[in-house]
């Protein structure tokens, strides 16, 4: 833990990020259950050393787009078909939350 505060920033700011979820999840868009979640959950760095012990992680996005990509995992490049067909998705099973924060460190 003394590792991470000596390496981060003091303060961070960000406005209008862009949260996205599946709609079963979408009355608890703030949840970090999901990053813990194995096999199939997010990318949590416990995965790859076993000397650091998982954390719940909160993923968020610059826009609308990444957000989707990193829920849905498809890329738009190269196909007729959109990421959300891809994924076999409809549009209405999906939850956007907007985020703005700030935090320092305490």
């Amino acid at each position: 833990m003394a590792t991470l505060r000596e390496n981060c920033l003091a303060s961070f700011e960000f406005k209008n990020w862009q949260r996205a979820v599946k709609y079963k999840y979408g009355l608890h868009p703030f949840s970090t259950a999901g990053s813990l979640c194995d096999p199939g959950g997010r990318f949590n760095v416990g995965d790859l050393n076993p000397n650091v012990r998982q954390f719940p992680a909160l993923y968020v996005a610059t826009n609308k787009d990444t957000a989707l990509q990193e829920v849905f995992g498809q890329s738009d490049t190269g196909s007729d078909l959109t990421s959300l067909e891809r994924a076999l998705t409809h549009p209405q099973s999906e939850t956007i939350v907007s985020v703005s924060a700030a935090m320092s460190l305490a």
